[in-house]
């Protein structure tokens, strides 16, 4: 499977794929077969990935992977899925998944509202990071972001009772937004950090989030459970 010269469709996105570099080219074209999973239900339920009786940590949107890649060498116990658009973040994590060794991770290039929405059935993750997602700071591209009424609602039917969603935001109107959606919600409640699981007390402050800090801006994030 390749996927230079593929996009997926825009949603809470837009696609800016820009250069990517001799090194991820390269590990798209040789390394998707080994990591990357078609979105269709057939494939999905095929793969014994998700057969496998281990935790499921899902990354949603990962970036340039740091913290997928740093979860995955570190929790070797569990199985990862990272979910992107972008090809240049995708390539880079399929090389450094194979200079680590990693057998635990597999990588769906797609939109993650879409795949969660319309794609998975029966499969439950215990962790769900969304980390940093587009802001969309105007008023009138609200509802263009990810964490809204009706994707919490999908979160709650991928997620296992007492499984855990973290949220990240460098934007002060989109987390306070966003943690109002889940709180206003009887299926999730906000929980306390020696309550988290303990991926989500082990990540690593990503160049990403230093960027933001010498910038000064706050950085924001809550954990829920679904509890119903």
């Amino acid at each position: 499977m390749s996927l230079l010269g593929r996009e997926a469709g825009t949603r809470s996105f837009v696609i800016r794929n820009g250069r990517i570099t001799r090194s991820q080219k390269k590990a798209l074209e040789e390394l998707s077969d080994s990591y990357l999973l078609e979105e269709d239900l057939t494939s999905l339920n095929k793969s014994t990935f998700f057969q496998e009786n281990k935790d499921l940590v899902l990354d949603i949107g990962f970036g340039s992977g740091e913290s997928l890649i740093h979860l995955a060498t570190n929790f070797r116990e569990k199985n990862f899925l990272g979910i992107e658009v972008y090809l240049s973040g995708i390539g880079g994590v399929l090389r450094n998944a194979k200079e680590e060794n990693l057998t635990n991770i597999k990588i769906i290039n797609g939109d993650a509202e879409d795949f969660l929405t319309n794609k998975l059935k029966g499969i439950a993750f215990s962790s769900i990071l969304c980390l940093f997602p587009d802001p969309w700071p105007k008023k009138r591209h609200h509802k263009r972001r990810l964490i809204k009424e009706d994707f919490v609602h999908t979160l709650k039917t991928v997620t296992k009772l007492n499984g855990q969603v973290m949220f990240k935001s460098d934007w002060q109107d989109y987390f306070d937004s966003a943690e109002e959606i889940f709180l206003k919600s009887d299926s999730w409640e906000e929980v306390n950090e020696h309550e988290y699981n303990e991926e989500f007390k082990k990540l690593p402050q990503t160049r990403f989030e230093r960027k933001a800090i010498r910038e000064g801006r706050r950085i924001n994030y809550s954990v829920f459970k679904r509890i119903g």
